[in-house]
């Protein structure tokens, strides 16, 4: 259920919008080379499923198992809706997040975005589902913009926050 292995860990989907499509159909695009696994360090073997790994951070590590990707030429200066999707499981306060951010080259943050833990944890040990979205405008994604970040943090709190079945979805509105 919960199958991730560390360099197929999850489904990226660039989309863009074409006189045929209607513009909220995704397509594939082959992006190989231009996306990077970030903080693999964070990532350990599922204690439950021996053949899962997971993201497992705490307020002393702070930064999670992540993407790191290269924005094509054809998406800058454009708004971006982004859909992200994933499991989150806390052991002692929901203090964890996820973090969508934009950067320049030089690691400028151009946009800076985050969905906390708490709107979904009900219930500590227990994993839980996430899913949502978050609007990038031209503005925030210039001609300059370099990088979209997509990873996992604990800042503050007790325990450890995991992250598993991490998904991104990128559509050009």
């Amino acid at each position: 259920m919960k199958k991730v292995i560390v360099f197929i860990s999850s489904v990226i989907v660039l989309s863009s919008c074409h006189k045929e499509i209607p513009k909220k159909q995704s397509i594939d695009i082959d992006i190989s080379g231009e996306m990077q696994q970030v903080n693999l360090q964070t990532l350990i073997q599922d204690p439950a499923n021996q053949n899962n790994f997971i993201s497992a951070v705490d307020s002393i590590s702070k930064y999670g198992f992540g993407y790191k990707l290269v924005i094509p030429d054809s998406l800058k200066g454009k708004n971006l809706k982004v859909i992200y999707s994933g499991s989150f499981k806390e052991t002692e306060s929901a203090t964890g997040e996820l973090v969508l951010s934009v950067h320049e080259q030089n690691m400028n943050t151009l946009f800076w975005s985050t969905y906390p833990s708490n709107k979904v944890i009900n219930e500590f040990g227990k994993w839980t589902d996430f899913k949502d979205s978050a609007m990038i405008f031209a503005n925030k994604n210039p001609q300059s913009a370099m990088y979209l970040f997509l990873f996992n943090q604990k800042m503050t709190g007790k325990g450890l926050l995991y992250v598993d079945n991490l998904k991104l979805k990128i559509y050009k509105d």
